[in-house]
């Protein structure tokens, strides 16, 4: 191999990260979408990876989550090996659990200095050795080591190709590379590994797609949206929509009706509805600090406008010289900010 073991398990645990390592939470995903940081307005494709009949619950998801949480100490260093029990993280009988895969990731990143892939594969089969019967040991280590010769591959697959741009195209290829793992590991080991983290992923993805499409309105959206619920996670549809924090809801809620309000003829009538899902998502103490926050914004804003505009004017000054320009943005900054609160990116 030409990169040495370090490079590779690096590349793995970040770049195809995205795609199945690790256990995010159902709004983590769905908030970098909300921010913005990936397009969008694209036609999904429509079969889905994982659909209502994948048999994984919500609590199991979370409750994978937890664990992998435990791998890192307060300090925010990797546990030792001797701490980290791996029967926490199969199933009662020892087989493949919704938390496996969080476990792989940790012995990938415990042992990421091996200088080489047999030396990594050693340290993890001393370590499994050390604390599981012969036969459990022997089994997980065999798992393991299908799991991580399964994703280099996966790595070495991808590596040429370009970042997706779009929601659709990251469905796409979490599509692909699972279809890879099914291949390769067999379907049945392959979804119980990653499904869950799949369908989370995607279940994100495509409600996130939904939640910024600038072409619909937002009746329209939630109709989609509950569909889409529906149709991936089952009678687990209200969980799943309750599951987010208030934040994060509220903030969908705003993209959702983003339209509606852009439409609305009044900024009375915007605000009526902002006020309204501020309602329905905090308390009435939190609805009055982000009503203070509104006020404080709106007055650095009008501050901005006032100091750019006399800025404008003094700069445009002919009649003063520079010096006399400096001194009069220097007082023109004092007394629209005051000491406190100076202009973006200005220091008179």
């Amino acid at each position: 191999m030409k990169n040495s073991m370090s490079n590779i398990l690096a590349a793995l645990f970040t770049v195809v990260a995205i795609l199945a390592a690790g256990f995010a939470v159902l709004v983590a995903v769905q908030a970098a979408w909300i921010n913005g940081t990936i397009e969008t307005q694209t036609v999904m494709p429509g079969e889905y990876i994982f659909d209502s009949t994948y048999p994984v619950s919500l609590e199991e998801i979370s409750g994978a989550r937890d664990l992998a949480d435990q791998f890192m100490t307060e300090e925010g260093q990797l546990r030792p090996g001797s701490e980290v029990n791996p029967e926490t993280y199969m199933t009662d009988t020892f087989t493949i659990s919704v938390a496996t895969l969080a476990y792989f990731n940790y012995l990938g990143a415990l042992f990421a200095d091996s200088p080489d892939l047999p030396s990594h594969l050693e340290k993890v089969k001393a370590l499994l050795f050390e604390q599981l019967p012969e036969e459990r040991a022997g089994m997980l280590y065999s798992l393991y080591e299908s799991y991580l010769t399964c994703e280099l591959e996966l790595s070495e697959m991808l590596a040429d190709r370009p970042e997706p741009k779009t929601a659709a195209e990251v469905v796409r290829l979490l599509a692909e590379a699972q279809q890879f793992r099914r291949e390769y590991l067999g379907a049945d080991v392959a979804d119980a590994l990653f499904g869950a983290d799949i369908k989370t992923r995607e279940y994100a993805l495509r409600r996130s797609a939904v939640a910024g499409d600038t072409h619909l309105y937002g009746q329209e959206k939630e109709a989609r949206i509950d569909r889409l619920t529906e149709e991936m996670w089952g009678d687990q549809a209200q969980a799943i929509n309750d599951y987010s924090q208030p934040f994060h809801r509220y903030r969908e809620k705003l993209q959702v009706y983003a339209r509606d309000m852009a439409e609305m003829e009044t900024d009375t009538q915007r605000e009526e509805m902002v006020k309204a899902f501020r309602n329905r998502y905090f308390s009435p103490e939190v609805v009055a600090q982000l009503e203070a926050i509104d006020v404080q914004m709106a007055q650095q804003q009008q501050a901005d406008e006032r100091f750019e505009q006399e800025k404008q004017q003094i700069l445009e000054n002919d009649r003063l010289s520079q010096e006399e320009k400096d001194a009069a943005l220097r007082a023109l900054a004092m007394e629209v900010y005051g000491e406190q609160l100076l202009p973006p990116d200005e220091h008179p």
